[in-house]
Formats: C-alpha cells, sequence, structure tokens
C-alpha cells in the first residue's frame, strides 16, 4: 500500500505538467482566433461602413488637435497677462542720464522772487531728489506707449550766453509762465545720449573732438498734469564759440514737482 500510494504521488507532478501546457496552448488558440477575427471584421466592413469609421478617426483626432491648441493659447495668453501685469508695475527712469544724479546744489526759481536754495546734505534737498525722480519716472508700459523710452532730441541751436545772462536767456526761451529748476554740478559733465553714450556735436572739427562740458542744467517745471515734451537746457562749453545753451527734449510729467513746491520752498 505504502509503495502504491508513493508511486501515485511520483506520478501525479509528470501528468499535471502536460494539463497546464494543454491550459497555455488552448489560450494561446483563443488570443490568435480573437485576432483573426477582428482583422476578419475590420477587412469585411462595407464602403459606408468604413467611411463611417474613418470620419469618426478624424473628428476624434480634430477634438484631440483643438484641446491641445486650446490649452497652448490659454499658457500664451496667461504668459502675456503676466507681461503686461509686470511692464505696468516695473518703473524706469526718464532722466537724461548726464543730469540724472551728481548734483550738489538745486534752485527753484518762480517768477522774479529770489529762489529756494537746497545743499546736499538738507533734508529738503532729499525731499527734492524724491519729487524729481517721479518727475522723471514712468512704467515701462506707459513709456512703451508715450515714446518715453525713444531717443531725445538734443538741439544745439547756438544761443550764447554768460553768466550774467543765463538765466534770463532760459527764462526766455522756457515761457514766463513756467516754474524752473537749476542743478548745480561740482565737476564738469559730458552731455550724452538716451543710452549713456557721450554726444558729439554737430559742430566738431579736426581742432575740436565735439565733446560739450557743462556744470549746470535747468529744466522746465509744468503746471498741467501728463507726461509731456520737457525741456532741459544744459548750459555747454564750445571753445571756438563760447558758452551756449544745448536744449534736451525729454518726456516727463514735472506737473509732481510743481505739486509739491509750496512744500518744498
Amino acid at each position: 500500500m505504502e509503495e502504491n500510494n508513493n508511486l501515485q504521488a511520483e506520478v501525479a507532478p509528470e501528468e499535471s505538467a502536460p494539463t497546464e501546457n494543454a491550459e497555455k496552448m488552448v489560450k494561446k488558440s483563443k488570443k490568435s482566433v480573437h485576432s483573426q477575427a477582428e482583422t476578419v471584421d475590420e477587412s469585411t466592413l462595407s464602403e459606408d461602413e468604413l467611411y463611417a469609421k474613418i470620419q469618426t478617426e478624424k473628428l476624434l483626432k480634430r477634438k484631440q488637435t483643438k484641446k491641445i491648441a486650446t490649452l497652448s493659447g490659454l499658457c500664451v495668453a496667461m504668459v502675456l497677462a503676466v507681461c503686461l501685469i509686470i511692464l505696468a508695475a516695473v518703473p524706469i527712469s526718464l532722466k537724461p542720464s548726464c543730469i540724472k544724479s551728481g548734483f550738489y546744489d538745486v534752485k527753484l526759481y518762480a517768477g522774479s522772487s529770489a529762489p529756494a536754495v537746497f545743499v546736499e546734505g538738507e533734508e529738503e534737498f532729499d525731499a527734492f531728489l524724491k519729487y524729481y525722480s517721479k518727475s522723471f519716472s514712468q512704467t515701462c508700459l506707459a513709456a512703451m506707449f508715450n515714446g518715453g523710452m525713444g531717443t531725445y532730441n538734443i538741439d544745439e541751436q547756438h544761443v550764447k550766453v554768460d553768466e550774467r545772462n543765463v538765466l534770463s536767456k532760459v527764462k526766455e526761451l522756457a515761457g514766463s509762465g513756467n516754474n524752473l529748476v537749476r542743478l548745480g554740478f561740482d565737476e564738469e559733465r559730458h552731455l550724452t545720449k538716451k543710452n549713456g553714450r557721450t554726444y558729439h556735436s554737430i559742430y566738431s572739427n579736426s581742432r575740436w573732438d565735439g565733446v560739450l562740458k557743462f556744470d549746470e542744467a535747468y529744466f522746465v517745471v509744468n503746471q498741467e498734469k501728463g507726461v509731456k515734451n520737457t525741456s532741459v537746457y544744459i548750459v555747454a562749453e564750445y571753445p571756438d564759440y563760447g558758452t551756449c545753451l544745448v536744449i534736451l527734449t525729454v518726456k516727463a510729467d514735472t506737473s509732481i514737482l510743481y505739486e509739491a513746491w509750496d512744500k518744498l520752498v
């Protein structure tokens, strides 16, 4: 009996192996038959059914393409919106680089009265700097639309002046209704272009490189609000002609400074 049981136990595993192989073969056979059936079904479609199938596939592709295009458009719109927000928030300075800083005293002229004078280091001087910066500052977006980011105009009129009549000549050119600010520099400076590079006079010649030097400048303070063309008068030295006014036309809203005038003086 024990021998028979052992014999059966030994034979059982051998018999199960073919059974497992048979099951695997049946499964493979089913898959093959199913695949053939699908192929046969597709190949036996009528023309109308095949046309409908192709159109359905095209429709699904169009829907997928439309989704991708919509998503891409939303991404682009979001990027543009972020750029516009940044441009509308970030300020830029419109001050000519040659008068941006470096002056040691400021004089405010209004009518025929004596000017208010501020010297570097004083409280009033620091207050003036704040309004001065605001007057010549705009957001990137605003500057792009009103031309503030473009080059400014430099006009060499050869208006001859000297120490005694420079203020009266500037007032004459600016107009009697405008307030004026004078910036005094402790060292001679070079007149520059908008990009900060040295400007060379149209009257330069073989004896002179055309670099215009100055140590004082005036600009007009407008009463009317808004960014407008603003005149800056540079008191420049011409070797062959003497001291003359060079007029820069820049964009600024100097009404900010005008409104703060009473606080400053």
